[in-house]
């Protein structure tokens, strides 16, 4: 279970510093964006998953390895990982 889901969020200005570099904490925020759409794209909200099976999802770990500052545009690439009982591992990449 491995397909990728893309997501390209563009970068607004409050979101960056006087130099136009996207602020780090911002690609959390992102994070998010991507997961949601993986649901999205998997055929059901998140919204809808909590309300009709009572499931919840907890980010109980998160890393972000900053590799060069971004200014346009964010591309969130999402996939599962691994899916067990209690545990869905989510790979989001970002270009």
């Amino acid at each position: 279970m491995k397909e990728v889901y893309e997501t390209t969020v563009r970068v607004r200005y409050a979101e960056t510093d006087q130099f136009g570099v996207v602020y780090y904490a911002n690609f959390f925020v992102w994070f998010e964006v991507g997961r949601v759409e993986l649901l999205r794209q998997l055929g059901f909200t998140y919204k809808q998953m909590e309300l009709e099976d009572d499931c919840h999802i907890v980010v109980a770990e998160a890393h972000c390895r900053y590799l060069r500052p971004r200014v346009t545009t964010i591309s969130c690439a999402s996939a599962l990982a691994s899916l067990r009982p209690a545990r869905a591992p989510c790979a989001l990449p970002m270009k």
